[in-house]
């Protein structure tokens, strides 16, 4: 490589993993985890931990026995990525104990010009389907959330592909409907939706089918109670719904109609969803209260590494708020199979991925931190 190349890719390098950490200074959704905790009566819960950094509005089913499937809005830096604000799922084979990493979830059959899904929820269809509900429009609004963002649905085999279901499934004309929670409870389906503020309460639909909701009034609430969160049915005589406040709080119904009084959980955060294991815990995955780029909430440093693709691009650059010079990496294809070895030179650190054939790839970096991250060559 020519001197004034070498210069110039070490500058727009540089640029790069700055403009990256100006961008993790900024406040928005990426600054706040999500987290989980258990409980063996729903009100009472173990001391949360992480559950999946930069992520927002989460909903969590058990599916196929002991499969459970966390779906949330993922805000992985860098903007624009595969991993900026996508929906994303991740899976647990053994009752929530281990995760899988998080997979962006690819919709299938999308008119053109359809805004990006948002807010996702997950229902149980069978044994061998779920159904995923979300906010949309069928183009991006130019004014923000408008009364064009209606409530929309795809279906899935695998937890990762999802066909899309044409038409809206509730729509009120004038209002957008956002953050949906649903729920098959006895022999109807109830889909709710925030009004508002905390005070409006909750936009209540009703379907015998799950495709078409009708609007039959709204759930009441308070200034102190947000009807932002998700439906668990305990069993066929209680449903629940999880909503947010000073503290995360629960209301009981036996019929998804008249709700009984608040029931307050020590958690702090919002939108969490709850899912009733077969052995009568409950697991709780809600948003946790931001933290900064570099502090933890107790005040530790925190580890942020990422990739910053330049305008070269043959090259990717790792970046890290910690010095990783001499830290091995390995290059993968999705399958797992290893393409490349390298160790990392003075931060940032520039690797060639020229030899790479068009496609996704992962870089596992070897740090005492971890990380896999993802990125595409052209």
């Amino acid at each position: 490589m020519r001197l004034w190349d070498t210069a110039k890719l070490i500058f727009l390098t540089a640029s790069a993993c700055l403009l990256q950490k100006e961008m993790y200074a900024q406040q928005g959704p990426w600054n706040n985890p999500l987290r989980f905790a258990w409980s063996d009566d729903g009100k009472n819960y173990s001391d949360p931990k992480i559950f999946q950094d930069s992520a927002g509005v989460p909903t969590v089913v058990s599916w196929k026995g002991n499969m459970l499937i966390s779906a949330f809005q993922w805000f992985r830096q860098p903007n624009p990525s595969p991993s900026w604000d996508r929906v994303a799922v991740k899976i647990s084979l053994d009752g929530g104990n281990l995760w899988s990493e998080p997979v962006p979830v690819q919709f299938e059959g999308l008119p053109a010009g359809f805004q990006r899904p948002f807010d996702p929820t997950l229902v149980v269809l069978n044994e061998d389907s779920l159904r995923m509900y979300f906010s949309a429009s069928a183009f991006l609004p130019k004014r923000g959330l408008d009364s064009t963002v209606d409530m929309h649905s795809a279906v899935s085999t695998d937890g990762l592909h999802f066909t899309f279901e044409p038409g809206p499934r509730g729509d009120l004309k004038v209002k957008p409907l956002i953050d949906p929670a649903v729920v098959r409870f006895g022999k109807q389906w109830h889909y709710t939706a925030p009004a508002g503020a905390p005070q409006d309460g909750a936009h209540h639909f009703v379907s015998a089918d799950g495709l078409k909701f009708d609007s039959i009034g709204r759930i009441g609430s308070d200034q102190a109670h947000n009807w932002t969160g998700n439906f668990v049915a305990v069993d066929s005589s209680e449903l629940r719904f999880y909503g947010s406040g000073q503290t995360i709080w629960y209301s009981a119904s036996p019929d998804a109609v008249n709700w009984g009084p608040y029931q307050h959980t020590a958690l702090r955060g919002g939108d969490p969803a709850v899912v009733r294991m077969e052995d009568g815990r409950y697991l709780m995955i809600y948003v946790g209260q931001a933290y900064s780029t570099h502090l933890d909430p107790t005040g530790e440093f925190k580890v942020k590494i990422w990739l910053s693709q330049v305008q070269a691009e043959d090259w990717i650059s790792v970046c890290s708020t910690l010095d990783l010079t001499g830290t091995e990496f390995k290059i993968a294809d999705f399958s797992g199979r290893i393409i490349h070895r390298g160790i990392l030179e003075k931060m940032p650190s520039n690797v060639h991925v020229g030899h790479l054939a068009s496609g996704w790839y992962q870089i596992v970096i070897a740090s005492p931190y971890g990380s896999v991250l993802r990125f595409f060559k052209h």
